[in-house]
């Protein structure tokens, strides 16, 4: 498993690629990646995509711990 964000920032004109934020959400969702809309500029969202995308790192480090956890059998040897 990976953990993707895909985050847009606002449209500057100087630019010729625009994709809306519609078309940001299909593709993180076609990728099962997180979405979030940002502006460095306007400091909107910026420290939220941050404070997300580690939730979602912490959340994967434990699901993949419980799961190795989980793999490993324990055999009571003190009886030999």
């Amino acid at each position: 498993m990976r953990v993707v964000c895909i985050h847009g920032h606002f449209h500057r004109p100087a630019f010729r690629l625009i994709i809306l934020s519609a078309e940001g959400r299909a593709i993180a969702a076609h990728e099962n990646a997180l979405f979030i809309e940002t502006s460095a500029k306007q400091r909107m969202n910026v420290d939220e995509a941050f404070y997300l995308l580690v939730r979602e790192i912490r959340e994967h480090n434990r699901v993949r711990r419980a799961t190795l956890l989980n793999s490993f059998m324990l055999i009571d040897l003190s009886g030999f």
